[in-house]
């Protein structure tokens, strides 16, 4: 596993053990802590936390954004069968920067939170953990072991201050997206870097998310990376969404795009002979974490435990990967498409860098919470949309 996630830097535990103290918001102290083994009783552990969902009424919910009302009651039907629960299920489909907001803006005012867990990526989870809006789940990991002990829990939670606070139901990977009838898998781009050659004017898109152009400082200098996502800009067809730039892509428009790697397995399983590949970066294929988080001061603290620690579970993957066509998780041997990645970064001596895996990571999850890296990230934002 060390090829495909990369070592993790030994200097990362002593970073956040001093870089908590810099961060404590008010009297919330960021507990940073490596992972905590299965103990014995987790099978009891779970049945208190069951025994207490079993009083609450209603669940409110931050979906991800392809939750319809439909796939959300299929949900609610499988938790609370597994659990023996008559739980409700409430929510929304924001976007997790309006649902971020709000939430911060509730934990300073000291208002009871609008929803019992929300879903958002890795990085804008931890904003949440520092502001203190976030509770972390003792013994989550004995906890998760006791539902689904096939989970790997080492990829479920992430490192640093997200630790027992975040647990990913899917992981996403940045690789490219490509149409082989249009473009050899010799003649795409090896780097990101090398996306901003002139020659590649015209050959593909971007997607409108500032968070894919702010992995780039893990492998380049700030200045260097921003003239080079101008250089992206200048070359792109347009900005889309995923999926809506992979359909464009599979018309002939343009033959290639950066995206999620799992959007390759999804439209192969719609349609097996559809043009597509997918081909990793030489430089840097970015590791994102897609969470769950149970909100501080929640109506409902044992129905959003549950729920948080369920969803990174087979069984909910079933849901999520099978029936719903989202992404895969490396932390289950039994996702599909997880395993393929995983299968897909081994053969090609690859490996997923997280912003979780070293001391310099963590920086710059840090750097973009400051004013300079606001600014920084409206920057890349408006060279990525060619502006």
């Amino acid at each position: 596993m060390d090829m495909l996630f990369g070592k993790v830097d030994r200097r990362f535990m002593v970073f956040f053990t001093r870089f908590r103290l810099l961060l404590a918001v008010a009297s919330v102290v960021v507990a940073f802590a490596p992972p905590v083994q299965a103990q014995v009783g987790g099978g009891k552990l779970l049945d208190e936390l069951v025994l207490g969902a079993k009083k609450e009424k209603e669940l409110v919910i931050g979906w991800p954004g392809d939750i319809t009302p439909g796939k959300e009651s299929r949900v609610n039907e499988v938790f609370n069968k597994r659990f023996g629960l008559t739980i409700k299920f409430g929510g929304s489909q924001k976007e997790s920067t309006d649902t971020t907001a709000e939430a911060i803006l509730e934990t300073r005012q000291g208002l009871t939170p609008t929803y019992n867990v929300l879903e958002m990526p890795d990085v804008r989870g931890s904003v949440l953990v520092r502001a203190g809006a976030t509770e972390r789940i003792e013994n989550w990991d004995a906890l998760l072991k006791a539902i689904d002990p096939t989970v790997k829990s080492n990829l479920v939670s992430p490192g640093g201050p997200l630790q027992g606070h975040a647990f990913a139901w899917g992981h996403r990977q940045k690789v490219l997206i490509y149409n082989p009838k249009m473009i050899k898998e010799s003649e795409l781009p090896k780097t990101l870097r090398e996306m901003a050659d002139p020659k590649f004017k015209g050959k593909f898109s971007l997607s409108p998310w500032v968070s894919d152009a702010q992995w780039g400082i893990l492998v380049y200098p700030r200045d260097a990376w921003l003239e080079t996502v101008k250089g992206m800009g200048r070359n792109i067809t347009g900005t889309y969404r995923y999926t809506d730039g992979i359909q464009r892509m599979l018309l002939g428009e343009f033959p290639f795009l950066p995206a999620n790697a799992d959007y390759y397995w999804r439209f192969k399983k719609q349609d097996p002979k559809a043009p597509i590949g997918v081909a990793l970066f030489e430089d840097l294929n970015a590791l994102e974490y897609s969470v769950y988080l149970v909100r501080k001061g929640s109506r409902s603290p044992n129905g959003a435990k549950l729920f948080a620690l369920w969803a990174a579970t087979s069984e909910a993957n079933k849901l999520w990967e099978d029936e719903f066509g989202q992404s895969g998780s490396l932390a289950l041997p039994s996702s599909t498409v997880g395993v393929e990645i995983t299968r897909l970064f081994t053969n090609k001596k690859a490996k997923l860098t997280s912003y979780w895996d070293s001391a310099k990571g963590a920086e710059i999850v840090e750097f973009y919470t400051t004013k300079e890296g606001a600014e920084y990230a409206k920057a890349l934002g408006a060279a990525q949309r060619g502006k």
